[in-house]
């Protein structure tokens, strides 16, 4: 059977069926408290986090850009900067 043009194959979707990890772990966890846990992690004086840096960016910004945005940009900058002298307070 062939599809017609423009016409889903599967016009209902994937069925739900609430039985998936996602599911369970989104009723288990409380969005306020997930965010503060990666805010802490990633801004932690001591050893901030790069993948909980990475996880907010994606959560603020999406996971991919197709063009560079000005302010987006200026943000990284910022988040690097203060890497760096976290790094550097760490060396010495």
């Amino acid at each position: 059977m062939k599809f017609q043009k423009g016409q889903s194959g599967n016009p209902k979707g994937r069925p739900k069926t609430g039985r998936c990890l996602a599911d369970a772990l989104r009723a288990k966890i409380d969005p306020a408290k997930y965010a503060e846990t990666l805010a802490r992690l990633a801004f932690d004086e001591s050893e901030p986090s790069m993948a909980a840096l990475h996880e907010i960016a994606d959560r603020l910004e999406g996971r991919s850009f197709t063009q560079a945005d000005p302010e987006l940009l200026a943000r990284l900058d910022a988040v690097e900067a203060r890497l760096r002298e976290v790094e550097n307070e760490r060396g010495k």
